[in-house]
């Protein structure tokens, strides 16, 4: 699958391409006052979770203290950090709105599937020893090249907030959204910010295809943009340049 990150033509955007390096940011510094919201009242949510496991099981003591956790942490700021995407290139409203009204670029990266997710790779560097801990129960998902695949998930948009835990494909709610924000169609990772290092993490470079430049990115700054990657980056990378469509509102891109 093709994911695109939007960036504006900055001293950070550009340091950040030769770093091959992504930042999780806070999900309440995003426009969007509604995120991670969801429809219940913490005494519901308290109530719903003591009657749901009353036996004393191994499985029920875990899914307690994981409610716990999420339920402590709902709404601190400090806890989760996020990277969004977005599956659409030619959407003139993300350019508009995340491209510096389309001075800017996209970056176009390529996803591994894997038990019908969606993966990126960064490097282990950035990740606690705590993370791997974490998941000694499941298959890894790191390997010998010091890669770990963090899992995209599709947000869904909706008309009303979902309940606080609910399965991903109902809506949960923190890959749920109004549905006024439908045209982003928004992919994102979410990890717990105690497991990384640092808040910027760095990629695997062969995930990066190509790099499509905006209806107005000058052309000074296509040619900063080549050299640097030509510069940093041993894998092929392709460019392309955001044209308008004759006779419509669409655009499209074409290679440079």
């Amino acid at each position: 699958m093709k994911i695109y990150k939007y960036r504006n033509f900055s001293q950070y955007s550009i340091d950040s391409l030769k770093s091959s390096n992504l930042y999780f940011s806070n999900p309440f510094d995003y426009n969007d006052a509604f995120e991670f919201t969801f429809d219940e009242s913490d005494n519901q949510l308290i109530e719903k979770w003591k009657s749901k496991f009353k036996d004393n099981s191994e499985k029920s003591h875990f899914a307690l203290a994981s409610f716990e956790i999420e339920f402590k942490n709902r709404k601190n700021p400090d806890y989760d950090r996020v990277l969004c995407f977005s599956e659409t290139y030619n959407n003139p409203l993300m350019w508009a709105h995340y491209s510096d009204s389309g001075k800017g670029f996209c970056l176009e990266f390529e996803t591994e599937t894997e038990k019908s997710l969606e993966w990126i790779g960064f490097k282990i560097k950035n990740f606690k020893d705590a993370f791997f801990n974490l998941k000694s129960r499941e298959k890894t998902s790191y390997n010998e090249e010091g890669i770990y695949l963090l899992p995209l998930f599709k947000v869904k948009y909706m008309k009303r907030p979902p309940k606080f835990i609910d399965k991903l494909e109902e809506g949960y709610f923190k890959y749920a959204k109004d549905i006024i924000w439908s045209y982003e169609k928004e992919w994102r990772i979410v990890v717990t910010k105690d497991l990384l290092k640092t808040q910027i993490l760095e990629y695997e470079k062969k995930y990066l295809k190509s790099i499509i430049f905006g209806l107005n990115t000058s052309d000074e700054n296509v040619k900063m943009v080549k050299e640097i990657v030509n510069n940093n980056y041993s894998n092929p990378i392709k460019f392309f340049k955001i044209i308008k469509v004759d006779g419509t509102y669409l655009v499209d891109k074409v290679e440079i």
